[in-house]
């Protein structure tokens, strides 16, 4: 290919419409190019070496339902990607609530214990010193507020 070849590819690649020999855009290519595109989305370009030949109507409209079911495949194809990828945005986010659920219930478990024995400590009628009551107190409190 060279460079006409290749621009005409990339026209047709921009603009969706077919370009090239026998046609009434950029007709002095060697080569004929069509878009396999949808409504919105363009997904490549196929282009067919004529050199001095003509492509007959039944092998265009052939050519054009073959263009037509690839960018249908293709749009399916993006279609499931997406979907799929949804999907695994979906498990990921799952994934991450179970483990913080799981981490926030082991941890919950021995702070309740401290907790537990905390209180009992602080509530053993007087039988502490001071600064251990104290050290009981902090312990018990900030378990309690978080």
């Amino acid at each position: 290919m060279n460079a006409n070849e290749i621009g005409v590819a990339q026209w047709v690649a921009i603009n969706g419409k077919h370009a090239g020999a026998t046609t009434r855009y950029l007709s002095g290519s060697k080569s004929i190019y069509y878009a396999v595109l949808t409504d919105d989305k363009i997904y490549g370009v196929i282009g067919i070496y004529l050199d001095n030949d003509v492509l007959e109507s039944f092998d265009k409209r052939i050519l054009l339902a073959i263009l037509s079911e690839m960018a249908m495949c293709l749009e399916n194809i993006k279609s499931n990607e997406e979907k799929n990828e949804a999907i695994i945005k979906v498990k990921k986010e799952q994934f991450r609530s179970d483990l913080l659920r799981s981490i926030s219930h082991d941890l919950r478990t021995p702070l309740t214990s401290i907790y537990g024995n905390a209180d009992v400590l602080l509530n053993d009628n007087g039988n502490l010193k001071n600064d251990k009551k104290m050290l009981y107190t902090k312990i018990y409190m900030t378990i309690l507020c978080g």
